[in-house]
Order: C-alpha cells, then sequence, then structure tokens
C-alpha cells in the first residue's frame, strides 16, 4: 500500500489499488463539488448543451509525451463505437451518456516544451499548465474559450506524480504519460468539470468513496501493479478504457433524465423501470423513494463493459465478482452535488430493506424493464 500523501483539495483523480489518487485536505474522506459554482443543473451541474474541451501536449526538456496528437485526438474526440469491447471516444460516451444531450468537441494542440519542476504538488502543476498555456496562446490557440482544458504531462510524470492518474481542478485536468489513452481516466476527470462528484459505497476509507464502479465517477478494480504494467504490459490497456454510464441521481443532478423519466413513489405496489441506457420516454427508467433512487442497468451500449468491472466489497478487492451490476436493480442515495452511494444491486428475488421500512424487491427482469415490488412498513424501533 502506498502511504497516503494529502495535500490541498481538489475535485478530481480516480483510485489505483491501493493508492491515494484524489489529493484532499479532508482527511482522504468524502469530496464534494465545492470548487464549482451552481450553473446550469442541479447542485452546480453544467452538463447540458455543447462543451468544448482544449488537449495540450507537453514535453520537458529531455522526453516528449508517449500519446502523438492524432492518438490523442481519436481518444477524445472521433474512435467510433464498434462491437470491440472498451471502443469509441470520450465525446461518444458523453453524447451517449447524457441521451445527446451534451455534446463535446474541440481540439489538440502541442507539443510545448515546459520546464517539469517536481515534485508533482499543485502549485508546480499550475506553473506547468501556465506555460502551456502561454506557449499555446503564442501558437494562435485561444486557450480561454474551452470549457475544459486537458494537459497530457510527459514521460517523467508516470513515476513522479505516481500514485494519481489524473487531477483536476476548476476547468483544468492533468493527466499522467502512461495514461494518456486510458479513457476511463478522461471520461471521470472530465465528469468533474462537468459538476459531478464521486460514485461511492457506505464507508469512510477512499475505497469506499470510489467503491461504485457502476459508474465511470467512481473507481476501478486493478491488480497491484497495474499502475506500474501500463503501458509496458499493453494488454492491461483494456482495464483503463471501461467508461459505464453515470449512475441514476447523476443523470438526473446532470438534468438528462427529467419528467416521465423519473417517478416519485410513496405508496407500495409493482412497479417497472426500463433500462437507464434506454434514450428518455414515457417509461419511467428511475423511481424515487425518499432519498432512495430506484434503477436498472443493462450491459449496452458503452455500458456493455459492465461485464468486465468491479466495484470495491467490504470484503475486499478479491471477493469482487464481475458482472455483478448487470441485469440487476441498483439503489442509490446521495446526489445533488455531493457523492452518490450505492446501497445494493438486487438480482431477481432479492431485495433491499432499510431503516424506515421501505422494501424494495426485484421480482423478474427482461431485456428492456425490471420489475419491481415496493412495500413500506412501520419503521422497527431500538427495545
Amino acid at each position: 500500500m502506498s502511504t497516503r500523501t494529502l495535500l490541498p483539495a481538489v475535485a478530481g483523480c480516480m483510485l489505483l489499488f491501493g493508492c491515494l489518487a484524489d489529493r484532499s485536505s479532508n482527511g482522504g474522506g468524502r469530496l464534494k463539488s465545492a470548487s464549482f459554482a451552481n450553473a446550469a443543473a442541479v447542485g452546480g451541474f453544467h452538463a447540458l448543451g455543447p462543451k468544448s474541451v482544449l488537449v495540450l501536449t507537453l514535453r520537458s526538456s529531455t522526453q516528449t509525451t508517449r500519446c502523438t496528437n492524432a492518438t490523442m485526438s481519436a481518444i477524445v474526440f472521433t474512435d467510433k463505437r464498434s462491437a470491440s469491447p472498451y471502443s469509441g471516444s470520450v465525446a461518444g460516451f458523453y453524447s451517449e451518456n447524457s441521451y445527446g444531450q451534451m455534446t463535446i468537441s474541440g481540439q489538440v494542440s502541442g507539443t510545448y516544451p515546459i520546464d517539469m519542476t517536481f515534485p508533482c504538488t499543485l502549485s508546480n502543476m499550475k506553473t506547468w499548465a501556465d506555460a502551456a498555456d502561454a506557449a499555446a496562446t503564442a501558437a494562435g490557440v485561444n486557450v480561454n474559450a474551452y470549457d475544459a482544458k486537458v494537459y497530457m504531462l510527459p514521460p517523467e510524470s508516470t513515476t513522479k506524480c505516481s500514485p494519481w492518474g489524473g487531477w483536476t481542478e476548476g476547468n483544468r485536468i492533468w493527466i499522467r504519460d502512461d495514461q494518456c489513452d486510458a479513457k476511463f481516466i478522461l471520461a471521470h476527470e472530465l465528469g468533474h468539470t462537468f459538476g459531478a462528484s464521486h460514485s461511492s459505497i457506505p464507508g469512510s476509507t477512499n475505497e469506499a468513496t470510489y467503491g461504485d464502479a457502476s459508474s465511470n465517477m467512481g473507481g476501478l478494480l486493478l491488480v497491484a501493479d497495474s499502475v506500474t504494467r501500463r503501458p509496458a504490459d499493453p494488454t492491461t490497456l483494456y482495464i483503463w478504457n471501461r467508461t459505464a454510464h453515470w449512475n441514476a441521481p447523476e443523470k438526473i443532478d446532470a438534468g438528462w433524465l427529467t419528467g416521465n423519466s423519473v417517478q416519485t413513489v410513496s405508496v407500495g405496489g409493482s412497479y417497472r423501470v426500463a433500462m437507464l441506457e434506454q434514450a428518455p420516454s414515457t417509461d419511467p427508467q428511475v423511481l424515487k423513494i425518499g432519498t432512495k433512487y430506484i434503477s436498472y442497468r443493462r450491459a449496452v451500449g458503452y455500458d456493455s463493459d459492465l461485464w468486465n468491472v468491479c466495484g470495491f466489497h467490504a470484503g475486499g478487492w478479491a471477493a469482487c465478482t464481475p458482472g455483478q451490476y448487470v441485469d440487476k436493480t441498483s439503489v442509490h442515495t446521495g446526489g445533488n452535488g455531493r457523492e452518490t452511494i450505492l446501497l445494493a444491486n438486487l438480482g431477481d428475488g432479492q431485495s433491499f430493506t432499510d431503516g424506515s421500512g421501505l422494501t424494495v424487491t426485484q421480482t423478474r427482469h427482461d431485456s428492456i424493464y425490471a420489475y419491481l415490488m415496493v412495500t413500506f412498513s412501520a419503521p422497527r424501533r431500538a427495545r
């Protein structure tokens, strides 16, 4: 396990096995989207309409970034989703994830030389970004015309900026060189610039903070040496190209699910919810019951990768079960600009019960719908 070093709070980064990736001054606890001003949608989200992204590739005095500008342009903007697992661009992911309500375009520019002064403190990284902005401006790029700016760091960052793979503050994102082709990290960090916090499970550990891998805003289950094996071992590339849809409360907060898509439930009975991946229609896709959000996930589109993602389990990383989210009902709470928290995944015949007397049971499912029984009873009183 890496030593946990706490630095001034930022809004981003993803979890690497056994390492603290989000640098935080709050003791590694729950991170909020505090750096985002209240904007278009719930909780300070600004995830509707066209978004522009500028990617600046950087080089030091001795080394250039591993990914070419053409590679970065394909990864972020132009790769098409195909039958191949983990294919498709980050822009394509957000288009599908938002049901076409947010689009991403932009450009890749560079490679710009910068003086790499270490260690990777936020102060030094801002200096690198300022230098890159100045160089790009001198080359004719209007760096202030973009909603988000991504700085692809030179190879020195692979070891000297470990354990984090990506770091976000405001609309600036820094990506470590060995993660330059990691769509998961790019999509995750961009999610922070759009206003999202993390997808979590109950608990106070950093693993719990990233524990809901059913959303790209959670983390990934990695073997212990994945941080250093990539890109030396390209067979692990698939690990970093899983981009699962955001979960139900995140999509609601972003403004992507509204109206008939969200059904408020206060009476027990039988209910049907359409899969979260389906474009909104007259079918409810989320049941909102008090502070709980009930949704149904299937392995289709970008969510095809759900078969191969694992979230953190109370029994440890080894207790993770691939496919734990597929064809199941998800129960979440939280959101509204804060972390979302996954409480349960329900297969057929399984139930979730909370302290208020609510019970939700998935009775059956098909290729489009989960069929649910909702009951309310008096909460238990402690004796």
